[in-house]
């Protein structure tokens, strides 16, 4: 059996709307370039690769990794992600998800399955959900 592999770039970018101003400004970006310590692996492996000048964080097998920010303060958070995958088989899937409730439950953001895991397209996905807003720990 093959194991999964994800490679994320750009994984995490939450965006809003102060609820006192108008414009969209980013709360969080990480594109795992400078490192990768705020995210909280768990269940296999997970690490930083370089490839063509870019940091990408990989993971295999049944892996996870999270992080928290504060949207408090901040309406109209939208989570948006973009990632590759490679060796997924039938079945096998890379998901990234969003919770604002310490993770009883969680909202699907993006998900890349075995006939789009080429290791090279970036797939993306964005979803605004009044859960995010003004939320103390948005994971």
């Amino acid at each position: 059996m093959k194991i999964p592999i994800l490679l994320a770039a750009a994984f995490a970018l939450f965006s809003c709307a102060d609820v006192n101003i108008a414009s969209a400004a980013p709360i969080l970006i990480e594109d795992f370039e400078d490192d990768a310590n705020e995210w909280a692996p768990s269940g296999g492996n997970a690490r930083l690769t370089q490839y063509a000048g870019n940091t990408s964080l990989r993971m295999s097998g049944r892996t996870a990794v999270v992080r928290a920010t504060s949207t408090s303060g901040f309406s109209e958070v939208r989570v948006a992600a973009a990632m590759a995958a490679s060796s997924l088989e039938s079945g096998e899937y890379c998901l990234v998800e969003a919770s604002a409730d310490g993770g009883r439950t969680w909202v699907a953001i993006l998900r890349v399955e075995d006939s789009e895991d080429d290791a090279v397209t970036l797939h993306t996905g964005s979803i605004s959900d009044v859960r995010f807003d003004n939320a103390e720990r948005l994971l």
